[in-house]
């Protein structure tokens, strides 16, 4: 996760712990440092999932999306965009750029709950029976 709110982090942590209390959540605070991060993961340490604030210093969640287009070794990451701005342009351009779905801030812990829940079942599928 990437995202300089450490409000947004922290709700957010806390929604992964009641969820999915063995999954790890790396938290940094710009997209430079995520693209820094990710570049030291060695490839069976990647993450399943990015979620990218649009709105940071150094590089924006669109900046990370453009760093990671055309490179092989990402393909394989679901990206998510979150932020507290919903307008259409900046929707539809971080799709365009590969974010899997982009999400406007929940003002309550149950929006965070629902927001943490889906980006969870794209890295865990639901179990076959």
């Amino acid at each position: 996760m990437a995202d300089d709110d450490s409000d947004d982090c922290e709700f957010f942590q806390q929604a992964m712990d009641e969820l999915s209390p063995d999954a790890v959540l790396k938290i940094v605070n710009d997209g430079r440092t995520a693209i820094e991060y990710l570049d030291t993961c060695h490839d069976d340490l990647l993450p399943c999932a990015l979620i990218l604030d649009y709105n940071m210093p150094l590089l924006n969640g669109p900046g990370v999306l453009d760093w990671l287009c055309g490179k092989p070794r990402y393909n394989g990451i679901d990206k998510f965009i979150w932020s507290t701005a919903g307008q259409p342009e900046y929707v539809d351009g971080c799709l365009g750029k590969g974010a899997i779905k982009y999400f406007v801030k929940p003002s309550n812990d149950s929006g965070t709950l629902e927001i943490a829940r889906e980006i969870i079942s794209f890295c865990i599928p639901e179990p076959i029976l």
